[in-house]
């Protein structure tokens, strides 16, 4: 399975980077996606918890969790991270 990977800004909530893979989730170019808000990668219910991990990195053994990425129609898919 392919990894999505979004790189964050921690403290302006933007985004830097998409992985290709990520881009393919999201249905749109990796270049979209720079700069923008994370909010508008995610569906409202995940935001918080997006926000959350993003502040306080967890263990890599912690386990993982579902969020929900918003597509090029804005419609949701669940991922894991």
């Amino acid at each position: 399975a392919e990894e999505g990977i979004v790189i964050a800004s921690p403290i302006e909530h933007r985004i830097l980077q998409v992985n290709p893979a990520l881009a393919r989730l999201a249905g749109q170019d990796e270049s979209v996606w720079r700069g923008q808000p994370v909010e508008q990668l995610l569906m409202p219910a995940s935001v918080p918890l997006f926000l959350s991990a993003l502040e306080e990195p967890r263990d890599v053994d912690a386990g993982s969790c579902e969020i929900e990425l918003r597509d090029a129609r804005g419609e949701g898919k669940l991922v894991e991270f």
